[in-house]
């Protein structure tokens, strides 16, 4: 809520509006910030103080930002005060990979970035060079189903590959148990070693 710009005292359950003002005394009393007062600090600085914004302007002509789709509105305004007129900035994000909506990741950002600076050159990277053309298929026939989006195709830098098996498994320790069941399986009937097998996972809590 703070980088959405809502005020302790403003908070709709009073319980948590307490903890945010406790909290926030208690950062002030220890002379400290956390993240997100650097992106309102900062911001507040710029826009105040147009001295320093011009100072900062003129040293950091040409902006970058990556993953421009999980920023989220206050990162937006940092970015509106650091770059001005000719608008020397480039932004690069998909907005079919927002995952972070739930910790205030606007998708909105990228797919109406042209509001806010206008007139972007907008370049498509379609081109995949990581995926079979198999994989890019099914992620294709997937995406196209998001709203609100840009649309895209993406497409293999090598064509073929495997067809995928996708599986669904009713909980965290089937899935585990289905994975070794198969990798002893082939291990038995193809002889295929132990080292030849890798499994991918996307956070720790699922080894």
């Amino acid at each position: 809520n703070k980088n959405a710009g809502i005020p302790a005292h403003d908070q709709a359950d009073e319980l948590v509006g307490a903890i945010a003002l406790a909290y926030n005394n208690e950062l002030r009393s220890q002379n400290a910030v956390d993240f997100d007062d650097l992106l309102l600090l900062a911001e507040k600085l710029l826009r105040e103080h147009s001295d320093v914004r011009e100072v900062i302007r003129k040293k950091y002509t040409h902006v970058t930002v990556d993953e421009f789709q999980d920023t989220n509105g206050l990162q937006v305004k940092l970015l509106q005060q650091l770059v001005g007129a000719p608008y020397n900035v480039c932004v690069v994000g998909d907005d079919d990979q927002s995952i972070y909506g739930w910790r205030g990741a606007d998708v909105s950002n990228i797919l109406q970035f042209e509001r806010v600076f206008p007139n972007p050159k907008i370049i498509l990277l379609e081109v995949n060079y990581r995926s079979s053309s198999s994989v890019l298929k099914t992620a294709n026939s997937l995406i196209k189903h998001n709203l609100g989006r840009r649309e895209k195709e993406l497409k293999p830098f090598k064509p073929g590959g495997k067809p995928l098996r996708l599986i669904t498994m009713p909980g965290d320790e089937e899935e585990a148990e289905f994975i070794a069941e198969e990798m002893h399986e082939r291990n038995a009937t193809q002889q295929t070693p132990w080292e030849d097998f890798a499994i991918l996972f996307r956070t720790n809590a699922q080894s």
